[in-house]
């Protein structure tokens, strides 16, 4: 067999592994953990491709990030296949696939290792810890972003191994794409830093001791444009993500508390790749409760490997390359500037684990040399480490079925938290199940009193089961605890409707409207409101906004005439009453 056909056979063989141990995702629904977000509530994506979606990608800020390339990719898949949730996760899988034989491909140009290449893109493609990447529609973000990295860096090598003028122009603009998908690119400029030191060798005087100033100077200004890139867009990011809430505040989460959880979360993420256990969707942030001792110890074992490989720099480049890869593409997520009430996420390794990969792998690849004996293992501890891998992965994809089981399987593996408590009874209400999922809202209550999200939802169902009254006390509560959420307003003006109170109804639905005014649900509430009350023209353009920003709640509307009767009942001659 010839050197191209074999690369084609394992590239296939590698594909066609992927493809089985994921085969679970391909019967998999959407859950309500963003994917709604991304797919339904105030997107344009539903509609598919058109050129107000190009124009809304790049200009929103929707779901706390600004990813044009991702908005993209799901219009194109929704354009394709519409909502049926087995097409775009087979579009997902497609892409991981993709990512892992464009890992091989671009190990082997480099390193011209095959068999080793071949065993860092299965452990990439087959590891559990990457599932959620691959399972959850809403972070297509990662795949996409991962692609135009791989491409980005096989661009940049190939303008260091035949330089010729404007040659970096293809790097620059793959790296832009990979940003525009998700900012985890921006540390990119490093990691070519870092194959200029391995394999590359450019950085040759660096690992003998002397650090030729001139040459790292050199090679730091070449990347300028690169690092100007990825500098906009981490400012561009923590912009957009300070301006939705997403970044904690260093009141609520104090330096040394993110200092010691960004610690104990790298251990974590490094003990994972070795013996992935436990994983969950969501691991709540340990806040207060977090155990300094552990943080310590974990410090001073990253401080210490981190001292070991680059001691070694010399001999075994290949380690310090890795261990050094899986620390700065972590950095950007490890919680330091923090987003989102996750202590860690399995998402956050896709890139990161690469490195511990490269350099577990190259560890190992001269053993048969140095020990015959063990050498003689290697094959099968290697074949039963890939198979164990899929096994994990294909159990790992199952959790993913549902919201249900998705939950119900943190809960499980996990400390309970808001978060998760709150989108497992959400999830019973998708159901229609209103007694579990009251259960749970109740839960929810029990681990954050104040939270507007389950009193309101709470208060939903107390009002569909007849508890009006009562109903009405939890979107007050609501109210108290939240005064700018639009969605308590919205409900408690129903409830006032209900017993009809129509003018103080139309108090609460004009200020959930001013609050938010993209509140699409709020304007086709008011917009029925005012129509019913015999207010034509503002209730004609409050529903026109609202059926402009969603057109399914077109279908809601009888909905909501029904809801509001009793505030606004019509008279025999067709004509309402003032309210």
């Amino acid at each position: 067999m010839t050197a191209k056909r074999r690369v084609a056979a394992i590239g296939l063989g590698l594909a066609g592994a992927i493809l089985l141990a994921y085969l679970p995702v391909l019967g998999n629904g959407f859950v309500n953990f963003d994917d709604y977000a991304y797919l339904w509530d105030g997107s344009l994506v539903r509609d598919g491709l058109s050129a107000r979606g190009l124009v809304w990608a790049f200009t929103t800020t929707h779901a706390g990030n600004w990813h044009p390339l991702t908005w993209l990719s799901h219009m194109a898949d929704v354009q394709a296949f519409g909502m049926d949730a087995r097409w775009h996760h087979g579009a997902s899988l497609a892409l991981h696939a993709a990512n892992a034989v464009l890992l091989f491909l671009g190990l082997r140009s480099l390193t011209g290792a095959t068999r080793a290449s071949a065993v860092v893109a299965a452990l990439f493609g087959l590891h559990p810890l990457h599932v959620e990447a691959v399972a959850w529609t809403s972070e297509r973000k990662e795949l996409l972003c991962t692609f135009f990295w791989l491409l980005a860096a096989g661009a940049y090598v190939r303008q260091v191994r035949r330089p010729r003028p404007f040659g970096g122009v293809p790097a620059f603009a793959l790296l832009a794409l990979a940003l525009l998908a998700k900012p985890m690119a921006v540390t990119a400029p490093l990691v070519f830093l870092l194959l200029d030191f391995w394999p590359l060798g450019r950085l040759a005087g660096l690992a003998q001791g002397n650090p030729r100033g001139q040459r790292v100077t050199r090679l730091l200004l070449e990347k300028a444009p690169l690092f100007a890139l990825a500098g906009a867009a981490a400012i561009v990011t923590y912009l957009v993500q300070s301006g939705s809430g997403a970044i904690r505040s260093m009141e609520r989460l104090p330096l040394g508390l993110r200092v010691a959880n960004a610690a104990v979360s790298t251990a974590g993420y490094a003990l994972q790749a070795l013996l992935p256990r436990d994983l969950a969707v969501f691991y709540p942030h340990p806040m207060g409760g977090l155990d300094f001792g552990k943080a310590l110890a974990a410090a001073v074992a990253l401080a210490a490997v981190t001292a070991l490989v680059l001691a070694r720099a010399r001999r075994a480049p290949h380690l310090a390359w890795g261990w050094c890869l899986f620390l700065v593409t972590l950095a950007p997520v490890i919680g330091i500037v923090q987003a989102g009430g996750q202590g860690m996420a399995d998402r956050y390794t896709y890139v990161p684990l690469t490195g511990l990969f490269v350099a577990a792998v190259w560890g190992v690849r001269g053993l048969p040399g140095r020990a015959p004996a063990a050498g003689r293992l290697l094959a099968p501890a290697v074949a039963a480490a890939l198979l164990g891998c899929a096994a994990l992965t294909w159990r790992q994809a199952s959790y993913w079925r549902d919201s249900v089981t998705l939950y119900e399987r943190a809960l499980a593996v996990t400390p309970p938290s808001w978060i998760v408590v709150n989108s497992l009874a959400t999830a019973w209400y998708e159901r229609g199940d209103l007694a579990r999922a009251e259960r749970q809202y109740r839960r929810a209550l029990g681990l954050q009193p104040r939270s507007p999200e389950s009193l309101v939802s709470l208060g939903i169902i107390l009002a569909r089961t007849g508890r009006v009254q009562e109903a009405d006390g939890y979107f007050q509560a609501a109210m108290l605890a939240d005064p700018k959420y639009p969605k308590a307003r919205l409900n408690y003006g129903l409830a006032l409707a209900w017993k009809g109170r129509g003018a103080e109804a139309l108090v609460q639905l004009r200020e959930a409207v001013r609050l938010d005014a993209a509140y699409a649900e709020g304007r086709l509430a008011l917009g029925t409101a005012l129509e019913a009350a015999g207010i034509a023209q503002e209730a004609s353009a409050q529903l026109r906004e609202a059926f402009s920003r969603d057109p399914g709640l077109i279908a809601r509307k009888g909905e909501y005439e029904q809801l509001l009767r009793r505030a606004f009942p019509r008279r025999d001659d067709g004509g309402v009453p003032a309210p």
